[in-house]
């Protein structure tokens, strides 16, 4: 990888939450369960009756909620593909039918938007890029794991914190993301599951603030459950969170 793509993955915050998710994952073990394990047993159910020769896990990070057994049982070829693959899981996987795929979901947006000036940020030309499609040539069964809402997220957060960009404007942009992505997915062998809403809880328990994660229309979720996300206070000092999740197979 290019010391240019480092720095922008560096400065855009994917390696910190990569490092992030496995810190309060740590802290946090006991109440992550139940959403890993509704994770995992979605993947099991939709590859259940598949015919294909090879799974491809989109944003795999740690694989804490992919379940690798049951997958290498049943494909031929497991392809993994994240903006960076932790050495630990490198060294884990070392195996001939397991493939690391370094790559940036968003098409070259992100990139884009990192390099994008003040001008063409007036001028709107962020509305006219045409993102390459990373999915395009890909075979076998897709599995968007837990990425879309950190997909868009870390780049609004990005555009918001350290270029400025109105609220307006990034929301725009975040969703544009997420239609693209949801967009990428092929039809008839494509599953996403995604945290699709963030509820924040007082010390009292009562709920504070309801905020939407995903802003696309998409297929009637299959299936959805709570994520613990952090009860511990430290996401959101002295507030709980709570994500609802949803699972949505893509039909067309």
């Amino acid at each position: 990888m290019k010391f240019s793509e480092v720095w922008k993955n560096w400065r855009m915050g994917y390696y910190n939450d990569q490092e992030g998710i496995l810190q309060r994952y740590t802290l946090e073990q006991e109440h992550w369960r139940s959403h890993l394990e509704n994770s995992k047993e979605a993947i099991r159910s939709f590859c259940e009756e598949s015919k294909e020769n090879e799974v491809n896990i989109l944003g795999s990070g740690w694989l804490l909620d992919v379940p690798m057994d049951y997958l290498l049982q049943k494909y031929k070829k497991v392809k993994l593909f994240d903006i960076r693959h932790p050495n630990y899981i490198k060294h884990k996987y070392r195996n001939e039918r397991v493939e690391f795929y370094s790559i940036d979901l968003t098409g070259g947006y992100s990139e884009y938007l990192f390099k994008i000036n003040k001008q063409q940020l007036i001028n709107g030309d962020w509305r006219l890029f045409i993102p390459l499609n990373p999915l395009e040539t890909i075979e076998g069964i897709v599995i968007s794991c837990n990425l879309l809402s950190q997909l868009s997220g870390l780049v609004g957060e990005y555009l918001q914190e350290k270029r400025n960009f109105n609220e307006e404007t990034t929301l725009a942009i975040e969703k544009t993301i997420q239609q693209m992505h949801w967009e990428h997915l092929p039809s008839n062998r494509s599953l996403l599951i995604s945290d699709f809403q963030e509820k924040v809880y007082s010390t009292s328990g009562e709920l504070d603030s309801l905020k939407p994660l995903v802003h696309i229309n998409m297929e009637e979720k299959i299936r959805q459950w709570e994520w613990a996300f952090d009860l511990s206070g430290n996401y959101k000092r002295g507030r709980s969170v709570r994500l609802d999740v949803g699972v949505f197979e893509k039909s067309y």
